[in-house]
């Protein structure tokens, strides 16, 4: 009896090792290819050293500052896809494969995208086109002459030069203050102007407003219907996050994967190629940083350090920790989900991970 007792014993250690040995991604029939991390060039040893510094949050825990045995705070998810396969899936502090986070400005991207597409349809000439086009304001009170030369382009560079204030100070930035407004569209159209259209680079909420209104002028339809026609039902998605402003983490993925194929889902052309080069490559440089190299259409360009080597890449974000890296040189997309809403630092720890773990991860390969 004691025999078989340790037999039992050793079975069930074996077992549970082995279970926490698995890295490969379960599968879902939602469009996306599952790997093991080995298979496709990726040391998964520091794919679990990178998930085994996250944090986790438990009830009545101690402050996360104050726990000297994990790195990162305030991160829900952690996947990683290479050569257009999901090999590593991780999630933290209460989140599941199946549960939608606020996508906060990811969603800016999103727009990108759908812009690129009712160009590629003919529905919008191109990002030259006037934005008085699509607006129709002449009672305006602070007409200023440089207003008339704001095209498509600046509000997806969010170069326009209206004065919009400073998002850090969120509630007084135009983006906030507009929804305070009977019409907050012609409020924004008559803020005083602090510069050329292209000049100066000014983050805010307020252009994408107008994207997701002159998508609906161009189509004929609400912005989250053509979202959910172009992008939601080809792309196996559940959630409409012009909509509903959540995406899974999975989600987050495809549309990373979107782009690292140049526009292609599986075989279908969803966005134009010609988009995809055009909203990743830099608009607006940013002189003043080594790493972020600037700023394209609605998505951020980004150059990662390995060592000697230098990786560049493109990024969607959102508040709280949200972002999809693109690393077309590796074939390489991850994407993070997080909690760290309104806190720069915390934000940053990400783009530490990628240096440290996830892209060694494939170098070291």
């Amino acid at each position: 009896m004691l025999k078989y007792l340790v037999f039992f014993i050793f079975l069930v250690i074996v077992l549970s090792g082995c279970a926490q040995k698995r890295v490969v991604p379960l599968e879902r029939n939602d469009g996306l290819k599952i790997n093991a991390p080995e298979n496709v060039g990726i040391d998964q040893r520091l794919l679990k050293s990178a998930s085994s510094e996250i944090y986790q949050y438990r009830e009545n825990s101690v402050s996360p500052t104050l726990q000297k045995n994990k790195k990162y705070v305030g991160i829900t998810s952690l996947l990683v896809a290479r050569k257009n396969q999901l090999v590593f899936e991780r999630y933290f502090n209460g989140a599941a494969l199946e549960t939608p986070v606020p996508a906060a400005s990811f969603s800016k991207s999103v727009l990108s995208a759908l812009i690129g597409i009712a160009i590629g349809e003919g529905k919008i000439p191109s990002v030259e086109t006037s934005l008085y086009d699509y607006s129709d304001y002449p009672e305006l009170q602070h007409w200023d002459d440089r207003k008339a030369a704001i095209q498509l382009r600046h509000l997806l560079t969010m170069t326009t030069g209206w004065d919009c204030g400073n998002i850090g100070d969120y509630e007084s930035h135009c983006g906030a203050e507009m929804d305070k407004h009977t019409d907050p569209y012609k409020w924004v159209l008559d803020l005083p102007m602090v510069a050329k259209p292209g000049e100066i680079f000014n983050y805010n909420d307020a252009v994408h407003r107008f994207l997701g209104a002159i998508i609906a002028i161009a189509t004929d339809q609400y912005a989250t219907r053509y979202y959910q026609e172009k992008l939601m039902l080809p792309m196996q998605m559940e959630n409409n996050v012009l909509q509903t402003s959540t995406m899974t983490s999975r989600e987050m993925l495809k549309f990373g994967l979107l782009y690292l194929n140049q526009g292609r889902f599986q075989d279908q052309q969803i966005v134009p190629e010609s988009w995809v080069k055009q909203s990743t490559q830099v608009q607006v440089p940013f002189k003043q940083s080594q790493q972020l190299q600037g700023y394209g259409y609605l998505w951020w360009v980004y150059d990662f350090s390995v060592g000697q080597q230098t990786f560049s890449g493109y990024y969607a974000a959102g508040n709280g920790g949200q972002y999809a890296f693109v690393i077309p040189a590796l074939e390489l997309v991850v994407v993070f989900t997080g909690i760290n809403y309104g806190s720069t630092y915390y934000m940053k720890q990400p783009f530490e991970i990628m240096e440290q773990y996830i892209l060694p991860s494939v170098h070291s390969s």
